[in-house]
């Protein structure tokens, strides 16, 4: 009895205060869809990377976590987070930002003007690795749908450049490497 009785005194609250719950009501909802209308919309884009990583150097080299409770050996996770840092950074990004900062000039959008990377970077990209895998995923968001694509399409390709050029330098070191070797062996022989 004692439940049949809150329940009525809490319906009667209701019953009593019907105006001015249909007030709040109607204020909230007429305040909720000026501001839906109002703000400017946000499209996002994305594609993933599969990262390589290199074979393991070190036979300490462990990727569990109890090697790294007991702070042994190095982690292949620390460097998927290092080639993670060096691919959002001004090196491999430069070009795209300047390539944003010139569409948004022309189209006389003045709070791209004086915009910093740093800024660009952490307000329109989203860059982290899927976890427990080599999977980077990178976000664009931008308030100019147009631009979304070309963005997406330049990060690629700066990404590829990139991985591209380290795997030409590993080529051409190795070339170097076994160039020497073959005239050491010449000289040997």
């Amino acid at each position: 009895m004692n439940n049949d009785f809150n329940l009525r005194e809490i319906y009667n609250t209701f019953l009593r205060n019907k105006l001015y719950i249909l007030r709040f009501t109607s204020l909230g909802i007429i305040l909720g869809l000026v501001t839906a209308f109002s703000l400017k919309r946000t499209w996002q884009g994305d594609f993933q990377i599969v990262l390589q990583q290199n074979a393991p150097k070190n036979p300490l080299e462990f990727d569990n976590a109890i090697s790294r409770a007991l702070n042994l050996g190095t982690f292949k996770n620390d460097d998927l987070q290092t080639e993670v840092a060096i691919l959002e950074s001004p090196f491999v990004l430069k070009e795209v930002f300047t390539f944003v900062k010139a569409e948004k000039n022309k189209k006389n959008i003045k709070s791209y003007k004086n915009l910093r990377f740093k800024q660009w970077r952490d307000k329109n990209l989203d860059i982290d690795l899927k976890k427990r895998t080599k999977v980077l995923e990178i976000y664009y968001k931008d308030n100019d749908k147009d631009i979304i694509l070309p963005v997406l399409n330049r990060i690629s390709n700066a990404y590829q450049d990139y991985s591209g050029r380290n795997r030409q330098r590993g080529l051409d070191s190795a070339l170097e490497y076994y160039k020497n070797q073959i005239k050491i062996f010449k000289t040997k022989s």
